[in-house]
């Protein structure tokens, strides 16, 4: 199921979402890395309960790095959009 209705049969997905974006809801690299952490207390027993919610943390653990640099920066962009 997809669409409006998926976080009401999905909670889980939408407590991931919800704490992702607050770790980028901020300009302090401090505080997003606080947040970041907070976020990967939950990694195994959502894992464990939901299989597919690995891929959403494999891909923050592998891209945090460069996501941490751009809190708070003024010379890094926050997207590679350019248009």
């Amino acid at each position: 199921m997809s669409g409006s209705s998926y976080s009401e049969t999905h909670s889980q997905a939408e407590l991931i979402k919800q704490q992702i974006y607050a770790i980028f809801d901020t300009h302090s690299q401090a505080e997003a890395q606080a947040r970041y952490l907070e976020l990967l207390k939950l990694k195994l027993p959502l894992i464990k309960a939901f299989p597919a919610s690995l891929a959403i943390f494999d891909f923050l653990e592998h891209h945090w790095p460069k996501l941490d640099n751009a809190i708070g920066s003024h010379t890094i962009p926050t997207t590679n959009n350019t248009n």
